[in-house]
């Protein structure tokens, strides 16, 4: 199966079943962040029976102004969830600047949760990396994916020290620092992604089509100097890793493949 670690099912192109019929026909095992509970709920509902979604419980940070008093109902709502996201911290303009207190107290609450689940986290990161860094550490967690990062080599660096993974998307194609972290990122610690069409939820964009991810590999293939067929290797490898011991998502994975069987499944 080919991965997608981060992105957005209840607002899929066009109608759903087309979007879930692509995610089958090419084979896309889909992590589905969430911005806020009331999107993860939504998800879950929509992908409900469907093997190769699987729904993360996320407040990002344009949202954490609107949830920073009511995080207990967002720690009830983790109560089944197996990946936490997007979380993260965002000072880039005004208004999140503005809104960054209650970034930080989410981040850490739901960090501090995670931890203690042992579940993986989708991190979001802009003009706060340092601070990112800063919370991962203090809460020990195991299992992070730290989604487009754009901030400073000497954060990257702290991040790929801290077992971070990186999962690498559309930017790829887009500008020559993504190319330039795509490069710098450790074979190991490699994963891919869709998100949104120029990576924003701002006016005129859409949610990437499940199939963009084959793209995505094959650009990122071209950077790294590896064949496609490596590329995808050591992204399932690094994947299968890093969700190692965590039995929802192990269970997830295996149930998504076991619905391939019937045609010559692949893993």
């Amino acid at each position: 199966m080919l991965l997608d670690t981060y992105s957005h099912a209840d607002r899929p192109p066009g109608d759903l079943e087309s979007f879930l019929a692509e995610l089958r026909r090419r084979r896309v095992f889909s992590i589905a962040v969430s911005p806020d509970p009331e999107s993860y709920a939504r998800t879950s509902v929509l992908t409900s029976g469907e093997p190769l979604v699987v729904p993360a419980l996320g407040v990002q940070p344009d949202r954490a102004a609107a949830w920073a008093g009511r995080l207990d109902e967002v720690v009830a709502a983790l109560d089944g969830a197996a990946v936490v996201g997007t979380i993260g911290l965002d000072r880039n303009g005004a208004q999140r600047a503005a809104d960054f207190p209650a970034q930080k107290t989410v981040f850490a609450r739901l960090l501090a949760e995670a931890a203690e689940r042992d579940l993986l986290v989708n991190v979001h990161t802009k003009a706060a990396e340092e601070v990112v860094v800063a919370e991962l550490r203090r809460h020990d967690v195991r299992r992070v994916i730290v989604h487009w990062y754009a901030g400073s080599v000497r954060a990257f660096r702290a991040l790929t020290e801290q077992g971070a993974y990186f999962s690498i998307g559309v930017g790829i194609s887009l500008d020559n620092a993504a190319r330039a972290i795509a490069t710098a990122v450790p074979a190991d610690r490699l994963l891919t992604e869709t998100d949104l069409q120029g990576g924003s939820a701002e006016a005129g964009a859409h949610t990437a089509r499940p199939g963009l991810v084959i793209d995505v590999q094959r650009e990122l293939a071209k950077v790294r100097g590896v064949s496609v067929r490596e590329l995808q290797e050591q992204v399932r490898t690094n994947f299968l890793r890093l969700i190692s011991g965590n039995v929802a998502l192990e269970t997830a994975y295996r149930r998504a493949n076991t619905s391939f069987e019937s045609d010559g499944g692949i893993s």
